[in-house]
């Protein structure tokens, strides 16, 4: 039974509690991670997390987290209490009713992460063991990680494995798309306090950087650096082939990797490395079979060899489309060469690029230069809105050039 001096030296701490900081509510938990105070109703679902927090706070004393929850950005800071010998976990939380869970900004809970990297054709085909030596060095080490690759290789896969593998595997995910950048979203990824860059816990993931002006990169690294975003969170980093950059662009992410002394994953493309393109239908192969309820698929083995000596231009991702096709074609029965052959004359020519809807093409190289340097200037000026200054800009070239150039496919 408490006895008056016990009462009054829970009240005193109470008071401590709450006089700290007026402009949070606190929350008290046990050593068993049950709440020794009374707590708001929309504060309910934050309780699971803060008692994960209590082996940290048990070893250091103190933490800081953020959260996002129903439109709201919750603020934390964990502290540890032994004022009565057992200790007990006091979180001082501050509410943000205005969410930037919009726009370029997307967070993820580690469940989604996990579910979506278990069941995408990446999982499936285990495309992240190809790189477990460069893996394991990358997790040894703190600092950012940029990763470079054609389209449909992987890139956004290996970035949420390397979440899921970090220290920080329970926080939050955060993507920063840089494909849909507009003067409001970007200010406030910038300039605003509740931007994932002034977050503290969690892997943010830069999506695509080399869609960023290089003003825009510049300004972003500046901000990472004056919040110390890359000592307080995982920053992992993912871009395009360097070798398919302008040189603008390769200077912009060369600025970056050093600036944040980034670690860099090259991922190598599909094409040419047999032994995964044959592993990868096999497993493809099994999985698909299930999914349509059939008997377990077969291919022929010339049929086998046909899809190891395609190109890929858009490597997994493509072929995991090629392969639903061709077991939907099969049937019960037999993948054939006829069946391959027809599929991938589909796939041929001008492939719609799918990652993330950037509106750029692969160019099929198999045709006279003239013809791939006609697509390559109609490609650039469609994503330029038909902004000749810019699409010479992007070309490397002068606007006279382009103009002659144009006038030169004009007559053929």
């Amino acid at each position: 039974m408490k006895t008056d001096a016990d009462i009054r030296s829970e009240y005193d701490f109470l008071i401590r509690v709450i006089s700290q900081n007026d402009d949070c509510q606190a929350v008290v938990l046990g050593g068993d991670g049950q709440p020794q105070t009374p707590y708001p109703e929309h504060l309910s679902q934050l309780i699971p997390v803060l008692a994960e927090r209590i082996p940290e706070l048990e070893e250091t004393g103190s933490c800081k987290l953020v959260r996002r929850r129903g439109g709201s950005v919750y603020r934390i800071n964990g502290l540890t209490d032994r004022s009565f010998g057992e200790p007990r976990f006091v979180f001082y939380i501050t509410r943000n009713y205005s969410s930037s869970d919009s726009g370029i900004i997307t967070h993820y809970e580690p469940e989604e992460i996990l579910d979506d990297v278990e069941g995408s054709v990446f999982g499936i085909t285990h495309s992240e063991s190809m790189y477990e030596r460069e893996m394991a060095d990358i997790m040894s080490k703190p600092e950012p990680v940029l990763i470079s690759g054609e389209i449909g290789i992987g890139k956004d896969h290996m970035a949420k494995t390397i979440f899921l593998r970090s220290r920080t595997h329970r926080h939050q995910f955060v993507v920063i798309n840089c494909l849909g950048t507009d003067p409001r979203n970007w200010n406030s990824l910038i300039r605003r306090e509740d931007s994932p860059l002034y977050d503290v816990g969690n892997t943010i993931f830069i999506q695509n950087i080399d869609a960023l002006s290089y003003d825009q990169t510049m300004q972003l690294l500046t901000v990472i650096g004056d919040s110390r975003c890359a000592e307080f969170n995982r920053i992992v980093i993912s871009c395009s082939e360097q070798r398919a950059l302008t040189p603008e662009k390769n200077n912009m992410i060369l600025r970056t990797i050093n600036r944040l002394h980034c670690q860099v994953l090259f991922m190598k493309p599909l094409r040419g490395q047999d032994m995964a393109i044959r592993n990868s239908v096999r497993l493809m192969l099994d999985h698909l079979s299930k999914r349509y309820t059939y008997a377990m698929g077969m291919i022929q083995p010339q049929a086998l060899n046909d899809l190891v000596n395609f190109a890929w231009p858009q490597n997994i991702e493509q072929l995991k489309r090629v392969m639903e096709k061709l077991v939907v074609a099969a049937g019960d029965g037999t993948i054939t060469t006829e069946h391959v052959s027809s599929v991938l004359s589909s796939e041929a020519g001008m492939v719609q690029a799918e990652n993330g809807a950037t509106g750029s093409s692969i160019i099929d190289l198999n045709r006279p230069l003239s013809e791939i340097e006609r697509d390559i200037v109609e490609l650039v000026l469609t994503q330029t809105g038909g902004n000749q200054t810019e699409a010479a800009k992007r070309l490397g070239i002068g606007r006279s050039t382009l103009w002659r150039l144009r006038k030169e496919q004009d007559r053929t």
